[in-house]
């Protein structure tokens, strides 16, 4: 689906290399995202310190099916004044993408946003997403439909009593709404129901037809669960706030969506008290289209050594889908990526392959 945060094809026994993305290689290049369109073209977005001359700056490069660079890496932020970082990128059916990121200006935090042509071209300017700037922004994610109508989701602390759909107990989750050609779509929108405690690490998933879900952390008992919301492609909810997690003892974290065309779902998180009975393992939970919870959940990784954590989940048109994540080498002496690919009924698709090469 368009805007989906991992979509390439990937399998256990391929033999391709490892392919660097940033060609400047002075101090830190960190936090990549990814976006693939309905071609497998993707592009690839990330922050690296001091390139753009003040601090961090947002950077990307963009490669056709053939996972050749379309052209050199480029800079994606142009207000440059402190840091730029957090980054996410969506891409539409076209291969038109956009991207999303945290900027720390002399006149306050605030999301910014940038639309580009497939080739990295600009299309306009940058703009801000937010319209409020006396709140503290922060965790941007961003999806968007074949169209190239898009979505923005964010983590906001300080929302006073005038303010859209206020949060006044820590940090909740909003939303904003914009088509393809980036106007704005209706008001910003608070996404959470319940509003005790902190609402945090949103991340969310529309798929072709615009409608779509976002998911988050927020308190549940003791510890912290994992939390969601569906909308229509209207940005009207479709029935109520829900958790996704059903075992509940410790803490679960950094949630991961996925949505397909016909409304099926799935997502991924990081959980401690379920059957990796050696530290955070990754689950996951498949749903139908009208938001029911297909099956239980799923131990996602067959390697328990450590922690397991950090999942991306994407999915494709007929309902497959593949959850990559960080854990333990085999020798427990390095980090690696794994993945796991499942069929459309949530059964394996072959055993859990190790990503990277390096």
């Amino acid at each position: 689906m368009c805007g989906n945060r991992i979509r390439k094809t990937m399998s256990s026994t391929s033999s391709s290399q490892d392919l660097r993305v940033n060609t400047y290689v002075s101090g830190q290049q960190e936090k990549p995202d990814i976006a693939v369109g309905s071609l497998d073209n993707f592009v690839i977005t990330w922050q690296s310190d001091q390139q753009d001359g003040d601090g961090f700056g947002i950077f990307g490069r963009a490669y056709n099916t053939s996972s050749s660079p379309v052209a050199s890496e480029f800079q994606v932020n142009t207000s440059t004044q402190n840091d730029q970082t957090d980054a996410a990128v969506a891409m539409n059916s076209s291969g038109n993408f956009v991207v999303t990121w945290l900027s720390n200006q002399s006149n306050g935090r605030g999301l910014y946003a940038q639309q580009f042509r497939s080739t990295g071209e600009r299309i306009g300017s940058e703009f801000r997403v937010t319209t409020g700037t006396f709140q503290q922004q922060t965790n941007p994610d961003l999806s968007m439909d074949a169209l190239g109508n898009f979505v923005v989701v964010y983590e906001s602390r300080g929302q006073n009593s005038n303010s859209f759909g206020q949060d006044n107990s820590g940090s909740g989750i909003f939303a904003q709404r914009f088509d393809q050609t980036g106007a704005i779509v209706g008001s910003e929108f608070r996404v959470n129901t319940r509003t005790d405690g902190n609402q945090t690490a949103p991340t969310v998933a529309m798929n072709g037809l615009g409608n779509f879900v976002v998911t988050w952390v927020g308190p549940s008992g003791s510890g912290n669960g994992i939390f969601g919301q569906r909308y229509n492609n209207a940005g009207q909810p479709l029935g109520l706030e829900f958790q996704v997690n059903s075992a509940t003892q410790g803490n679960q974290a950094a949630p991961s969506v996925a949505y397909d065309d016909n409304g099926n779902f799935v997502v991924a998180w990081q959980g401690r008290g379920g059957q990796d009975n050696d530290g955070d393992g990754i689950y996951a939970q498949r749903y139908d289209s009208n938001g029911n919870p297909v099956g239980g959940e799923i131990l996602v990784n067959d390697t328990t050594r450590g922690d397991q954590v950090t999942p991306s989940v994407a999915i494709d048109s007929g309902g497959a889908f593949t959850i990559v994540w960080s854990g333990r080498s085999s020798n427990n002496r390095q980090t690696v990526i794994y993945g796991q690919q499942f069929f459309s009924n949530g059964s394996r698709d072959g055993g859990e392959f190790q990503v990277n090469d390096s």
